[in-house]
């Protein structure tokens, strides 16, 4: 229960719940952090048996890199990443490499134009149908590759206007 858990002068959260394997369901949406967190990398990664996680008020809006922050959550199905703020982020490296059983991943309001670094974000998302990325803003990302690599069951993949013509 991490219901009065106060993080509000933390700046580092890296690993914080890193290989938490038997780790099922996690409600961080009362987990108070605050302006200070600048570094969330790793901080779920390898959790391989998370099956669902609020991360609803979970304040983003100065952290710098979130690489590695999902990756190998295997059991994820569903990650609801609406309410992030990632104007200030500039690397999403691994984000949600490994996440194989993901289908649904809600991040329409990802700020993107400071990002330089998503090679391999979504390497290995197996299960994805659609992915619709037509709002992200890559001009300033300078490493994409294998960013879409093992995504073997997409079927629709919405780029944005700057991509559109690449190879991906």
């Amino acid at each position: 229960d991490l219901t009065n858990f106060d993080a509000t002068r933390v700046t580092y959260m890296g690993g914080l719940f890193k290989e938490c394997t038997g780790l099922v369901a996690l409600d961080l949406s009362t987990f108070r952090t605050s302006n200070a967190l600048r570094d969330t990398r790793n901080m779920f990664e390898s959790c391989t048996s998370l099956i669902s996680i609020n991360l609803r008020n979970f304040n983003t809006q100065n952290v710098y890199t979130m690489m590695y922050m999902f990756y190998n959550c295997k059991s994820l199905m569903e990650l609801d990443l609406s309410s992030f703020n990632t104007r200030n982020c500039e690397e999403m490296r691994d984000m949600f490499a490994g996440c194989n059983s993901l289908t649904e991943l809600k991040i329409r309001n990802f700020v993107t134009n400071k990002v330089t670094r998503m090679g391999n974000m979504f390497r290995n998302c197996n299960s994805f149908k659609t992915l619709d990325l037509s709002h992200f803003q890559i001009t300033r990302s300078t490493d994409m590759k294998y960013m879409f690599s093992g995504c073997s069951s997409l079927k629709l993949l919405f780029l944005p206007k700057a991509a559109q013509g690449m190879s991906t």
